[in-house]
């Protein structure tokens, strides 16, 4: 039987890309603002939760600009 799971925390690299593929450097400086959650410590790695960083998603701005329409 194959299961297929989806991940519960990412590291940061990955964390970055799913909010946008923003740069890693980008990511933590939202991180350390406040603006994006801080990570979990699983041993000596810090991981964040899948699940906070889609919630922090749906907290964020809604833009203002209208995206083109094809002619």
């Amino acid at each position: 039987m194959i299961v297929a799971a989806s991940p519960i925390t990412v590291d940061s690299a990955t964390a970055a890309q799913m909010m946008g593929n923003l740069g890693k450097s980008t990511f933590l400086a939202y991180v350390s603002r406040g603006q994006m959650p801080r990570p979990r410590k699983i041993g000596s790695r810090s991981m964040w939760l899948v699940s906070e960083l889609q919630e922090a998603a749906l907290k964020l701005a809604v833009a203002d600009d209208t995206p083109e329409q094809p002619e």
